[in-house]
């Protein structure tokens, strides 16, 4: 019976352990990292979309600003060159350019306004571009840290099979077999100490006197609470005591 406990136990660990390379990942924040980075290439993606659209804008502000420009300057020519007598055509050359020049500075103002923007677009996307590189970084180390821990944690499960298969050796098979189909019944656990000295290691209820001293005279028994069979060990009387014990006999000699 105490082999069949140590197997379990070692099953358990070996449980835990495989629970522990599930979680991992999660507690590692590699889903998250990586969310994140396809949060910023999204955003990335639409910063660049926005300054090619500003660049287009501006070279298109640029090509009408020239052609009204030289519109305004052969206009101007025209009105002062005095070859012009006609009062209705000087008066409506002189609206024309004055529409003109009004669009040129309303022009100018935008041109400025896209340039600032375009400034402010251009530092955003680099400095989006930094974050996704720190988050690149961050990934791999998270990465190589995961790895290692599945690593390690790998070789203890390695370990554990060693010593699984060295305590099923000391088993019968039909014990064995017995013993894995029960302990589904049980969260993993069908054997557990006594602890404490009255208290059940699996569901640490404390037990009645009767079924402590069916124990105690080496009979088998189960528990009243989670139906688990009970391994009892004699408590060892601690070192300390003992010679505290005997200190007071040599007194008593003494006397």
């Amino acid at each position: 019976m105490q082999k069949i406990y140590e197997y379990q136990e070692k099953l358990m660990e070996k449980e835990k352990l495989f629970t522990e390379l599930e979680q991992l990942a999660k507690k590692n924040g590699l889903l998250e990292l990586k969310n994140q980075y396809r949060g910023k290439k999204h955003l990335f993606l639409k910063i660049r979309q926005r300054i090619d659209a500003m660049y287009a804008e501006q070279k298109q502000m640029e090509t009408s600003l020239k052609d009204e420009t030289e519109l305004a300057r052969s206009m101007e020519e025209a009105l002062y060159s005095g070859d012009i007598k006609d009062p209705k055509e000087l008066g409506f050359i002189q609206d024309k350019l004055e529409q003109i020049q009004e669009s040129i500075e309303k022009k100018q103002t935008e041109q400025k306004r896209i340039k600032n923007a375009l400034h402010s677009e251009i530092a955003y996307y680099q400095y989006t571009g930094e974050e996704m590189k720190k988050l690149q970084q961050k990934f791999s180390e998270n990465q190589n840290d995961l790895k290692n821990k599945h690593q390690a944690i790998n070789d203890r499960i390695a370990t554990i099979n060693h010593a699984l298969e060295t305590i099923a050796k000391e088993i019968t098979p039909e014990e064995l077999n017995d013993f894995l189909e029960k302990r589904k019944h049980h969260q993993g656990r069908l054997y557990a100490k006594v602890i404490h000295g009255n208290t059940c290691g699996g569901c640490y209820q404390k037990m009645p006197t009767p079924l402590l001293n069916r124990l105690k005279s080496g009979k088998s028994a189960v528990c009243d609470h989670c139906d688990r069979i009970l391994l009892y060990e004699k408590e060892e009387t601690p070192a300390k005591e003992e010679t505290h014990k005997q200190k007071r006999k040599t007194s008593t000699k003494k006397k």
